[in-house]
């Protein structure tokens, strides 16, 4: 059986017809790859992650509406560990508009059409948007059993069966295809769309192919909850992000400060206009100025334009505290230089 033959029976979803001649080539081969292959049922392999991409679409609809949703075996990341710690295969998932292609206008077999043509579909590497929102579940052994064979292969190891890495990856995609076409009628989307099920560098037979996601889900309310903890997370690393450049900045700062003036004097120097320059770099990337290097400011100043990047940032400030009386006496905190 061919890989046109394959891609054919996803087409027709006659999953358990191209299980039979998968499990035919394993039976022939019996190798330790393909018993793992024939143990595998497809009650064992699912989706997850159907509230996540619930989430995206709400977001992207706000600037285009979404009328198809791409699932890809990933070949540049791995998904989540099952229980017994091996990886799952990674899912690039993508959303589509219809700049690229009439999703919304046209026929499931006009896509699946298009999807055949030798040239590539007109909508390949046109998505609006792409995360890992779905998770693959149940394929860990199988899969982390190929990339064993693909690193072995590598090493040109002369213990593996020639056959072993494709039998296992095509097994790997059919339960791939099949778990999507089964998990997101059950769940399904915010609207009836096409969900493009195929592979980008899995190192597979590029089996490609569509299934109608027909059942409409409730998800406003799921999708504003997702999308409030995606917020709330994202403004926590904002925070993260900023806190940590003041931190480094001032640690910079003082490094110059604490260095004697008549040590080194000239790799100082570098050093100073080093840390002046980057902080110049950030500070009119965000249009804060200031009147003179970070490195010139005394402490309260320091702390000022510091507050500034908060600010501009939409962070909390902090209180800056005027100087002592003993501080002003003996200038503590005055200018570095």
């Amino acid at each position: 059986m061919t890989r046109s033959n394959i891609q054919a029976l996803l087409h027709q979803e006659d999953f358990d017809r191209a299980e039979d001649f998968l499990r035919s080539w394993a039976d022939n081969i019996r190798t330790p790859t393909a018993e793992l292959c024939l143990k595998l049922s497809k009650d064992d392999v699912k989706v997850t992650g159907w509230e996540e991409v619930w989430a995206s679409i709400a977001k992207l609809d706000e600037a285009r509406p979404i009328t198809a949703v791409g699932a890809d075996l990933s070949g540049h990341v791995d998904g989540d560990s099952d229980e017994r710690g091996e990886a799952n295969p990674g899912i690039e998932t993508s959303y589509y508009d219809e700049s690229s292609f009439p999703f919304s206008t046209v026929s499931h077999g006009q896509i699946l059409e298009e999807i055949d043509e030798k040239h590539g579909s007109s909508w390949q590497g046109c998505f609006t948007d792409t995360d890992y929102s779905l998770q693959a579940r149940g394929l860990g052994g199988l899969y982390s059993a190929r990339e064993a064979l693909r690193e072995r292969t590598r090493m040109r190891q002369d213990d593996v069966h020639p056959e072993d890495e494709t039998l296992s990856t095509h097994f790997i995609v059919l339960h791939f295809h099949r778990a999507i076409a089964r998990d997101v009628r059950a769940k399904g989307l915010p609207r009836p769309m096409p969900i493009i099920v195929g592979e980008h560098d899995f190192g597979g037979p590029y089996l490609i192919s569509a299934y109608m996601a027909e059942t409409v889900a409730d998800t406003r309310d799921v999708a504003e909850l997702i999308l409030d903890q995606r917020r709330a997370k994202a403004s926590l690393e904002h925070k993260r992000t900023i806190e940590k450049w003041i931190s480094e900045m001032a640690e910079s700062r003082d490094n110059v400060r604490d260095w004697p003036k008549r040590v080194n004097p000239d790799k100082r120097a570098i050093y100073r206009d080093f840390v002046d320059s980057r902080a110049q770099l950030s500070l009119g990337a965000w249009n804060i100025t200031t009147e003179r290097p970070v490195c010139n400011l005394d402490d309260a100043e320091f702390a000022l334009l510091m507050n500034r990047v908060r600010e501009h940032h939409g962070l909390e400030t902090e209180k800056v505290p005027p100087p002592s009386r003993l501080q002003r006496v003996l200038g503590f905190g005055k200018r570095g230089l």
